[in-house]
């Protein structure tokens, strides 16, 4: 994790009201989540606890958040959409797919490559420029004869 997100997450840390647990949810969201687990753990059915129902409409907020920065797509938004493209950014800028599995958290390289590592015109245009510094300044008989 970059070190500005760290930062920003003890900031944000700072910030809450010191009786919740949760960095992410208002002092309104953890009363409804308390009195929720209160209702279950008395009725007896606290193993039926699921930490999803902790969330509540994070996907309305993130597809709101969105229109407010005037992001557009014809594609659906999801909250997948921040892994994929965090994890395409980083392929596409060099990171190796040994790192991607492993800051990523998949348990399987061919997810890496299958989902991840798109070929792109850019790195077609790293490839091609990478070659060209290879071969600068070398003759055709140092390169051989090209069929």
């Amino acid at each position: 994790m970059p070190i500005w997100v760290s930062n920003l997450l003890l900031q944000l840390y700072e910030e809450i009201d010191p009786g919740s647990p949760f960095l992410f949810l208002t002092n309104e969201r953890w009363e409804v989540v308390k009195k929720n687990w209160d209702n279950m753990r008395n009725s007896g059915r606290s193993r039926e606890w699921d930490n999803g129902m902790l969330q509540n409409n994070t996907l309305r907020e993130f597809k709101r958040h969105c229109i407010n920065a005037g992001i557009k797509t014809n594609e659906r938004l999801m909250l997948h959409c921040l892994r994929k493209s965090w994890a395409c950014n980083l392929a596409e800028n060099g990171v190796p797919p040994q790192t991607l599995l492993k800051m990523g958290g998949w348990s399987d390289i061919e997810t890496v490559q299958n989902f991840y590592l798109k070929n792109s015109d850019a790195n077609e245009k790293k490839a091609v420029e990478v070659l060209d510094r290879l071969m600068a300044g070398r003759d055709e008989a140092q390169m051989g004869t090209i069929i």
